[in-house]
């Protein structure tokens, strides 16, 4: 079993102590056998110190983080498994998701690090490599057919406010690269989306855009999350630009979604192979922008934002896998379902009679939020298109008042207005000229 360091640390000393409180990302008192302390949580490891633990696991040993009966948290390292807890529901699931982003985020440090230093020789066999006989492959690299000039607005260069997805180096090549990742024979899209929860997938063969200026291929699958069930349109483009240069770019659109025929997700890839101290390395750089085809004014923030984070979260997942090709081991699964004892004899026939009806009840109340959940979608949708519409008119309103005919018509009205008020003028003055005659007169007994 592991060795815990078994030690009461000076009265002086502190949970913190040692530890610069930039690095700590959480600290919470939790128990670990029995004894109260505190779990310190940074990017490097997991340090849990009471008046007798002082113990420390960095997250490149664990192989596993998941719930435990009782509230409480397990962490396996090797055949090993340290519990620490118990919390309350809604302090477990914050923890748990700490420790996993920590541990996901240094476990892909640790991997970048070996193939940047080339340690355990980092690489991809290509005799593994589906596709590399692949005709696109050749046509792209052996035999370039793209000679036609390059349609406006394609392949147009990354913008400073496009949002980065990607900016990494893999050691690969361009060649063995393209084959693994985008030839027709290759199943890492497959595996991919599938792992991102998709169905329907539906990848067509590379072919030689009607410019000839570069190659074009549809790709469609359908993208299902707990509120999202939409069919995804997406255009994939690729040229090479030079031996060791190529743009590739894809266009999303989306079925099913509000205001799905306003706009499109696109992104813009560079990757260029370089030589490091011998080494063929790619450097791989990804962009994303939502580009508008109707004005949606109202909800434009929203739509940008949801579809640029689900974009990231995406290339996010892309690289992750891409990378564990590299080290020849599979993404481990961090699972997160509770331990739950089994039934008694005596209480199975109980449960499996409540069985089905907690589970009606619970589809009942699926189906109402789903129903509510298209309903309000709907209708917020008419709303706005309705508002835009109004938006629309009012704009077009100002633009005809703003007119130079209506400008000289305006100028001829207060013309006519500024004679109309001086002979109202002239007129208010002779009116009390001749109030006054009368008053005079009157006084004098005279009459008018």
């Amino acid at each position: 079993g592991r060795n815990m360091a078994m030690m009461s640390p000076a009265t002086n000393e502190t949970p913190r102590n040692g530890i610069p409180a930039t690095d700590i990302k959480m600290e919470c008192v939790c128990t670990y056998k029995s004894d109260l302390g505190k779990l310190l949580v940074t990017d490097k490891y997991i340090q849990f110190r009471s008046l007798h633990f002082d113990e420390k696991i960095a997250f490149t040993d664990v192989s596993q983080l998941k719930k435990r009966s009782g509230g409480k948290i397990g962490v396996k390292i090797g055949s090993e498994t340290q519990v620490f807890g118990p919390f309350d529901a809604v302090r477990r699931a914050t923890v748990l998701e700490t420790l996993k982003a920590c541990r996901n985020g240094s476990v892909k440090d640790g991997k970048k690090e070996d193939m940047e230093e080339g340690e355990g020789g980092a690489s991809i066999d290509p005799s593994t490599i589906e596709g590399l006989n692949d005709q696109i492959v050749t046509d792209i690299f052996d035999e370039p057919v793209v000679q036609g000039v390059i349609p406006s607005g394609s392949f147009i260069e990354p913008e400073e406010k496009d949002t980065v997805c990607i900016d990494e180096t893999y050691p690969i090549s361009l060649r063995h690269l393209f084959a693994y990742l985008l030839s027709d024979s290759s199943k890492f899209l497959f595996e991919l989306h599938e792992q991102e929860g998709d169905i329907d997938l539906e990848l067509g063969k590379w072919a030689l855009d009607e410019s000839k200026a570069y190659h074009t291929r549809l790709f469609d699958f359908r993208k299902r999350t707990r509120l999202v069930n939409c069919l995804v349109h997406q255009t994939q483009n690729v040229r090479l630009a030079s031996p060791t240069e190529m743009f590739v770019e894809t266009s999303n659109k989306m079925e099913g979604v509000p205001f799905a025929d306003c706009f499109t997700v696109d992104t813009k890839w560079r990757i260029k192979e370089q030589d490091s101290g011998g080494e063929t390395k790619c450097h791989v750089r990804i962009w994303v922008k939502v580009n508008f085809t109707k004005s949606v004014t109202l909800v434009k923030g929203k739509i940008e934002r949801n579809s640029i984070q689900g974009t990231v979260d995406y290339f996010k997942a892309y690289s992750r896998l891409f990378l564990s090709k590299f080290s020849g081991g599979k993404v481990e699964e961090t699972g997160t379902r509770d331990v739950v004892a089994s039934p008694t004899p005596g209480t199975q026939s109980a449960s499996s009679s409540v069985l089905p009806i907690v589970l009606g009840i619970g589809f009942a109340f699926f189906f109402l939020l789903w129903f509510w959940y298209w309903w309000s979608a709907g209708t917020m949708y008419a709303y706005v298109t309705e508002l835009e519409a109004k938006n629309q008119q009012l704009e077009t309103l100002v633009e005809e008042l703003q007119t130079e005919h209506l400008r000289e018509k305006t100028a001829k009205w207060s013309l006519y207005l500024d004679e109309l008020l001086t002979v109202t003028e002239k007129l208010r003055n002779e009116m009390e000229f001749v109030s006054d005659i009368s008053q005079v007169a009157a006084d004098h007994g005279v009459e008018t």
